[in-house]
Formats: C-alpha cells, structure tokens, sequence
C-alpha cells in the first residue's frame, strides 16, 4: 500500500501522526473519484480568458469533457467572444439571460446541466483594476448559490497543464464536505501526478492530543480507539480510501497533518509549477465562506472549491 510523505515534527502533530498509522480501519474502498462530464466555462474578455481555453482543452482532451460557454458580462455584448472560446474548446454556447453577471451563470449552469464551472475571478473586471485583495462580487455571490464546483482562475501564468500534476487539497476538521472535494481532486490529477492531502486541526483537537501526551500514552499505544477521543476519525477513514486508491498506482499521495498554530500559512507543493489547489466548502458553517475568499486572494494557483 502506498505510504504517505509526513510533515510536521513537533509533539503533538508526532502524536496524531501515530494514530494515523496505527489506525486499522475494516471494509475500507478505494475513492469513487469523480470527472466533470460536462463542463461551463465563463469568459468576459480579461486576461484569463486564455487560460480558462487552456485548462478547458486540456480537460476535453485528457477526460473527454464537454463544454458549454457563456459570455455573462452585464449589457450589450456581441457573442462573438463566446463564439470564439465555444470553437476553441470544441463546445456551445448558452444563449444570454436577464439580471446581473452572477445570475446569468447560475441560470447558464441550470440549463446547460454542467457538473463543473470555470471563470475568471474577478469575473467582469481585469484583475488589476479591482487590486489583489478583491476577488469581486460575482465570485463571491456564486460561492453562495452554486450548485456545482468552482474552478476559479485568477492569476494566468503559461503552462497550466502541469496544475493537474500536483494537486493539492487543505481540509479543516470539521469539513463535511472533504470527501467529496477528495473525490474530485483524485478525478483531476494526472496519472502518476501528485495528490497532497493537508489536514488542518483545530484548537480543541490540539488539547485533546496533548492530554493524550500528558496522560502517559506511548506512541507505541496510541491506537483506533484514541481517534473519538481526538475527533479525526473521519479524516482517518478519509486518508485510508485515498491510500487505497493511491495504492493501484493511479497517483502518489501524500499527507500532511497541521495543528491549529501550525496551520497559518500553507505552502504550496511548488509554488512556481502552480499546483491546483481544492478546498471543501461547508455552506452550513458560516465562516467557510470568508475562509475560501481570503485563500482565492493570496493563492497564486487556480482553486477549485467544493461545496457541500
């Protein structure tokens, strides 16, 4: 079974690490990944445009995706930018709707049936006119109503096959919808690429290792029966399946395991190679959503957010 690259070296991440390995878990199947079979793409005329036909194309080629497209800037446009994006990766394009730019895409992602959407972010404005600290307001609108996942590209940069070669997925603990972001991460990344899984724990799991420590618990005893005591039992049935899937070959897999003051400033895999990065989005939970707009902001690589 393939093993997962550790990170991290202080006590307590040395602890849960234990328990990581040490958990037997039964009955455990690799991931049922999942593929966009059609895909929207939006476009609206800004740098980014390019390489949302980048990355489209090289969905369309490496998974057979279809594509649909939409031009949903706000007043009169010509349709010959969607026309032309629509040839370019071999797909249709969405007739125009009534309201604002994110209305236009929700009601596009309804009728065109898409399982997946990509768009510039900021959407409607060139990026340098809205500053790096502004994401804009459609971004933030669809976080809120989108029904499908978002592939949201921000800084372009050549190359943008190789973000699918290391795929890199932050999960907080409380996170309901990490399996379904796994499952789309695995579905992306290459054949022999990389998937990193950063596991980020919180305050109140932090204590609870180090009353394990305290408690005199080896690591050698550390065991499945600790996990509901440390809250990460789903995590660990989480990295289990990504294990087993990895262990067919289909990818390499890594782990990395963070504790709350531990946890502030991920780094990418390899910054300048631009690796996809996923988040899981808990619409329930009310501070995901300013989380997922503050890492769209500073990360350099294109996002993809998952929402349960």
């Amino acid at each position: 079974m393939a093993g997962p690259v550790w990170q991290g070296v202080d006590r307590e991440v040395q602890a849960l690490r234990a328990i990581f390995e040490r958990a037997r878990l039964k009955g455990i199947a690799p991931l049922q990944v999942h593929r966009p079979r059609h895909v929207l793409l939006a476009v609206d005329s800004s740098s980014q445009d390019a390489m949302g036909i980048a990355v489209s194309q090289e969905l369309r080629g490496r998974l057979k995706s279809e594509f649909s497209v939409v031009d949903a800037r706000e007043g009169a446009v010509s349709g010959q930018l969607a026309t032309g994006a629509a040839a370019a990766v071999g797909g249709t394009v969405m007739p125009r709707s009534s309201g604002n730019s994110a209305d236009q895409i929700l009601a596009a992602v309804e009728q065109s049936g898409c399982d997946l959407l990509i768009l510039p972010c900021p959407y409607g404005h060139p990026l340098e006119s809205l500053g790096a600290d502004s994401v804009g307001p459609v971004i933030d609108a669809l976080l809120s109503h989108c029904g499908v996942p978002i592939l949201v590209l921000r800084m372009p940069f050549d190359g943008v096959g190789a973000m699918f070669e290391q795929v890199q997925m932050l999960s907080a603990t409380d996170s309901g919808a990490a399996p379904l972001a796994a499952a789309w991460a695995a579905g992306l990344v290459v054949p022999r690429g990389t998937f990193r899984l950063v596991l980020l724990f919180d305050r109140e799991v932090r204590h609870r290792i180090q009353a394990l420590i305290h408690s005199g618990v080896s690591d050698a005893n550390l065991d499945i029966n600790m996990l509901a005591e440390a809250m990460v039992d789903d995590h660990v049935t989480l990295h289990r399946c990504l294990q087993k899937t990895a262990s067919s070959g289909v990818f390499r897999y890594e782990l990395d395991l963070r504790l709350d003051d531990a946890a502030g400033d991920i780094p990418l895999v390899a910054e300048h190679e631009h690796p996809l990065l996923v988040l899981p989005m808990d619409r329930s939970y009310h501070p995901s959503h300013p989380a997922i707009l503050d890492r769209i902001r500073v990360c350099p690589s294109p996002v993809l957010v998952v929402a349960e």
